[in-house]
């Protein structure tokens, strides 16, 4: 089913085409909308739209993104199969041989970068939930988890930031991990700024 595009201000109608969106999007489609996404956070600096635009702009841009990761998640899923699934297992691996680790070794990689792009394709959609849920401490409004700028995941060791009490209370060395996954420039930065920094890097709109 195509994704509608919202009615827009008159100011934006011409950033993206009155007509809906594919469903899975186009990559044309996410360019379009991410440029959408930068007028609309200009045009509100400058009051040109007001913040119910905006949120029709955000809820847009994470209805295209998530639209378009579940469908890289499928290319993925189809693409690997049970029987791949299996064969890169490290018995079967001990098995057969060095020849079929070499074989598999380019799918490998190739699944690798797949599930990077998702990752990254993610990241977009978790950012612009995140600037709607408040702080994230209100019931059933908690921030998603979103992933490194090198598309990886934020490990299990580091507490997840679903809400801004744990940004605040992130200790020196979460804090340094957390700033440099986001992509903070290197730096001798206060624990304060870190933390700053990953607020904004995650959509959090609340000042800690």
């Amino acid at each position: 089913m195509p994704i509608a595009i919202p009615n827009l201000p008159q100011s934006l109608q011409g950033v993206v085409p009155p007509l809906n969106l594919n469903d899975p999007p186009t990559r044309a489609e996410l360019g379009l909308v991410t440029n959408l996404v930068n007028h609309a956070g200009i045009q509100r600096h400058t009051n040109l739209i007001t913040d119910d635009d905006l949120g029709k702009v955000f809820s847009l841009q994470q209805e295209v993104y998530t639209a378009y990761a579940a469908a890289v998640a499928t290319a993925v899923a189809a693409a690997v199969g049970p029987a791949v699934t299996a064969a890169v297992g490290p018995a079967v691996t001990a098995a057969v041989g060095p020849a079929v680790t070499a074989a598999l070794g380019p799918v490998l990689q190739r699944l690798d970068m797949m599930d990077i792009k998702l990752n990254k394709a993610l990241a977009f959609a978790a950012v612009a939930h995140n600037r709607y849920q408040g702080d994230g401490n209100l019931l059933h409004r908690p921030f998603e988890i979103v992933p490194f700028t090198n598309g990886s995941m934020p490990p299990a060791t580091l507490p997840a930031l679903v809400n801004i009490t744990i940004i605040r209370n992130l200790n020196d060395a979460d804090a340094r991990a957390y700033y440099r996954g986001y992509g903070g420039p290197q730096g001798h930065l206060t624990i304060a700024v870190k933390k700053e920094f990953v607020r904004v890097a995650i959509g959090c709109m609340v000042d800690l």
